[in-house]
């Protein structure tokens, strides 16, 4: 299998689409506290040639405090983008931050470790709903709308 951590920075930059609705994405988790979701993903490589290969999509909400709550995405099993919560962090630019971030990726280093940035928009998140539309805004999931739930969530502004 072809290694695609060189398509990273496009990856992330995209939108990646998972045939999954958020109602039911949340219902995983109220059911089960953690869902992963695969996708197959297309974009074009360097040289112009589409190619393809599956995303997925990890969401946990085992802990059961929202800070404790975490989302990634990965490719070829390595997270590549997510957004995690830490009491301290190193943040760009060798700063200490606290709370909300997006792990960045260093492509030298192929990791999403080294680069954390702070968020907004996760303060007032108290519940797997509005936690989920936060995410997939966030890191551009797109998900299935038309999907035979029993509920369906409203678009975040």
């Amino acid at each position: 299998m072809p290694n695609y951590f060189h398509l990273v920075p496009k990856i992330r930059e995209e939108s990646k689409y998972f045939d999954v609705s958020q109602a039911a994405m949340c219902q995983r988790l109220i059911d089960k506290k953690y869902g992963e979701f695969t996708a197959e993903h297309q974009t074009g490589d360097l040289d112009g040639t589409t190619v393809y290969f599956d995303l997925r999509l990890n969401i946990s909400c085992k802990a059961p405090q929202v800070e404790g709550w975490a989302v990634s995405i990965k490719l070829h099993g390595q997270r590549i983008d997510g957004v995690d919560h830490h009491a301290v962090y190193d943040a760009e630019g060798g700063n200490r931050a606290h709370g909300w971030h997006r792990h960045g990726w260093d492509t030298g280093a192929q990791s999403d470790n080294i680069v954390r940035a702070p968020i907004e928009g996760f303060e007032d998140v108290r519940d797997i709903e509005t936690f989920v539309r936060r995410v997939c805004k966030t890191l551009k999931v797109k998900t299935n709308a038309k999907d035979h739930d029993l509920f369906s969530l409203p678009e975040d502004s």
